[in-house]
């Protein structure tokens, strides 16, 4: 297939998707207004001498404008069997110069949950999805998000989950004394990283009370840039345990594993809905590290309550450092935890299955079979082959 990616050059998934397919055999142009940089949790693309990529003239909000004419002669140009395109606002209305019959369309998150509540972009996103014929979301919150917002949307909306290569994410032996809960996420609002701190400071307090010796092995590790740090390294602060808090900053993809393996716990306390898909936390579930995540956007479709891990309540301190608690206390729970999570990410968000759903949404595209396969099919019947049967 020749696939033409509208997407931006930072993001980690579009650049993972086009090297996926380049992996597959397919030819990929990659069209954006941005420069291929190496995002905090991603690899060079540039470096990726496979992807033919279209650098598009002009850049920022304007850019999604004034590349109307380039888009279009691109698109007649390289006569795509396909085009993927990311995220359901300036990349989306891009798409919209391209070929509808050919287009398929990757929501975020970030578009449907925080941009619909302007009154200014809410219509401009309506525009730009009911333009598509076909659409997909990383999950099924975020698909009744979209169908919420714009319920006359006519086009299906498939389920496409982000997965993981279960080749770089697995358990490794990591020779410590120390018992670290962590996180990797930018240190932003959203992701409610204070409420990790506090219910850290909290469960450290208790822990040196009652045995001393574990709470001097006892640490916390946040891994992530973010304009917060500041402000979270304040507070640790205050809550005195600044000597327990490590601030790690920015790291690369690659080593990520290598920091998920060192955590025996692994806290997600994300604060909003636009948290649609925890990438984050399947990547640890394969390290088979116990996971605890709120339960905002689509954290608990990637958690088994009590079984891989713990959904509690967003904004609340006191939850997760009561579940810190529990797995601080049982060995054996964190080990059959992450036993539990490793199998689910095993039978849900292997990267492979992911792609082998993508290549037959592309087909079903190509064939145009793409409604009435959909149409037809089960919202959330079986996520890793989208509700396309394997005999379709």
């Amino acid at each position: 297939m020749i696939i033409m990616f509208i997407a931006p050059g930072r993001s980690i998934h579009s650049n993972n998707w086009a090297s996926a397919m380049c992996d597959r055999g397919h030819t990929v142009h990659f069209v954006t207004q941005e420069s291929f940089i190496d995002n905090p949790y991603s690899f060079v693309v540039k470096a990726d001498s496979r992807i033919i990529i279209h650098r598009l003239p002009f850049s920022g909000k304007k850019g999604f404008l004034l590349n109307r004419s380039a888009v279009r002669s691109i698109t007649k140009k390289i006569n795509p069997d396909v085009i993927h395109v990311h995220q359901a606002a300036g990349y989306g209305l891009l798409g919209t110069y391209s070929d509808r019959e050919k287009a398929f369309l990757s929501v975020y998150g970030w578009e449907v949950y925080d941009l619909v509540n302007s009154k200014v972009w809410k219509p401009v996103i309506g525009y730009i999805l009911k333009w598509y014929k076909h659409i997909g979301s990383t999950s099924e919150c975020m698909k009744k998000q979209i169908l919420k917002e714009f319920p006359d949307l006519k086009a299906p909306v498939v389920v496409t989950p982000f997965g993981i290569d279960l080749n770089k994410f697995h358990e490794k032996t990591v020779k410590k004394q120390e018992f670290i809960i962590g996180t990797v996420k930018k240190m932003d609002k959203k992701y409610g990283i204070e409420y990790l701190i506090q219910a850290f400071a909290d469960v450290y307090k208790e822990i040196n009370k009652s045995d001393p010796e574990i709470a001097e092995r006892l640490f916390l590790e946040l891994v992530g840039p973010g304009k917060q740090i500041d402000s979270l390294k304040a507070l640790a602060r205050d809550l005195q345990i600044y000597s327990r808090v490590r601030f790690i900053g920015k790291t690369t993809h690659e080593k990520v594993p290598d920091w998920l393996n060192r955590f025996d716990i692994y806290v997600a306390p994300s604060i909003l809905d636009s948290e649609s898909f925890g990438v984050a936390v399947i990547e640890a579930s394969a390290c088979r590290k116990p996971v605890i995540v709120s339960n905002v956007g689509g954290l608990p479709e990637v958690v088994k309550d009590g079984v891989t891990g713990y959904i509690v309540r967003a904004r609340n301190s006191g939850d997760i450092a009561e579940k810190i608690m529990i797995l601080l206390k049982e060995p054996e729970l964190r080990k059959k935890m992450g036993i539990a999570g490793e199998a689910l990410v095993r039978e849900r968000y292997d990267w492979k299955r992911c792609i082998d759903l993508m290549e037959k949404i592309y087909r079903s595209i190509i064939e145009k079979t793409y409604v009435s396969v959909f149409a037809a099919a089960k919202s959330g019947e079986d996520r890793m082959t989208g509700a396309i049967k394997d005999d379709d």
